[in-house]
């Protein structure tokens, strides 16, 4: 399989398993990759992925050969464009382990990515303009979200090399590493993720994908609304309880029947007023805001009696 799936606990390892071409992207390998964002999404037992590659090269872009052959077509899929991947809609975190080189469409593959692991010798770059060709993978915008417009501009334009402590100076990068353990470190920072609360995780991911497309009054309804979705759920309950027992919260990463659909609209935001918060909304598990733990396991318990009917949960003055 030129994609293959391994699971490790609540981590899904993606790895490009085609080093005789420098893991180019061919209609196989789309189709496989988005195959596998399929079950990384649709397990339950998944928390988090890792994107990796066999080979010297991370992902060398296109495979030219399928294009000449009249077969660039194949290179896109319906749900996650340009390499099964690069328009892929996901609700779970996605770690780029990079060695080797990743230049034009292969620089695409990993700033589809939410975070990114690589070599000290990797080089990212788009130099599409070098063969009259333009970056249409997600390359021209999503860059200059990541390095500012300057150096997206100056990156793309000339169709330079962007070594990999550069691209970790302005940003693109989340850790440079020597080659032998840039898997190594890409599974520490999985597990980190993984020991939070995964609807939690999801649920702040997706008003962070976002922030730098909308407005502040969206995001602000945005973040209401992910926070209204675990509301109701076994983890948000379990986390305060887990606090206050002084212990390691256990996840269920599941939501109950009787989760509340919350939608976190002005009515929560409430919580940000003088006299009165929703126990749903932005302090509850803030344990300043409320003082002693004796207050906070009172707000606990009325949280665990709560039935679940109705659109929002009980209000409670707030204490402190």
């Amino acid at each position: 399989m030129p994609v293959e799936y391994e699971k490790k606990g609540h981590v899904a390892i993606i790895t490009m398993n085609r080093p005789e071409a420098r893991n180019a992207i061919n209609g196989e390998m789309a189709a496989t990759m988005e195959a596998a964002l399929d079950q990384m999404e649709s397990d339950p037992e998944v928390w988090v992925g890792i994107l990796t590659a066999v080979g010297k090269a991370f992902c060398a872009g296109a495979d030219l050969k399928e294009i000449s052959a009249g077969n660039g077509a194949a290179l896109s899929t319906k749900k996650g464009g340009f390499a099964g991947i690069a328009k892929r809609e996901r609700t779970k975190p996605l770690i780029a382990a990079i060695t080797g080189s990743a230049l034009a469409g292969g620089t695409e593959v990993a700033l589809s990515c939410d975070m990114i692991i690589c070599a000290e010798d990797t080089n990212f770059g788009l130099p599409e303009v070098k063969r009259s060709l333009v970056a249409a993978a997600g390359g021209l915008f999503r860059l200059p979200r990541v390095i500012g417009k300057a150096m997206a501009m100056e990156v793309i334009l000339t169709g330079d090399p962007l070594p990999a402590q550069r691209a970790y100076e302005l940003g693109m990068v989340n850790k440079v590493a020597p080659e032998a353990d840039v898997m190594a470190e890409a599974e520490k920072l999985a597990a980190r993720i993984t020991a939070n609360a995964p609807l939690a995780v999801a649920a702040s991911r997706s008003v962070v994908v976002d922030a730098s497309s909308k407005t502040d009054d969206e995001l602000w309804k945005d973040s209401g609304k992910a926070f209204g979705k675990i509301v109701g759920t076994e983890d948000f309950k379990e986390g305060p309880k887990a606090f206050i027992e002084k212990r390691a919260p256990v996840w269920k990463g599941n939501f109950t029947p009787s989760s509340p659909a919350c939608g976190g609209g002005a009515e929560c935001n409430e919580a940000g007023g003088n006299t009165k918060a929703h126990v749903s909304c932005f302090d509850f598990v803030q344990h300043e805001r409320y003082g002693s733990a004796a207050r906070t396991r009172l707000i606990l318990s009325e949280v665990q009696g709560w039935s679940g009917r109705g659109r929002h949960p009980p209000r409670l003055n707030r204490l402190g």
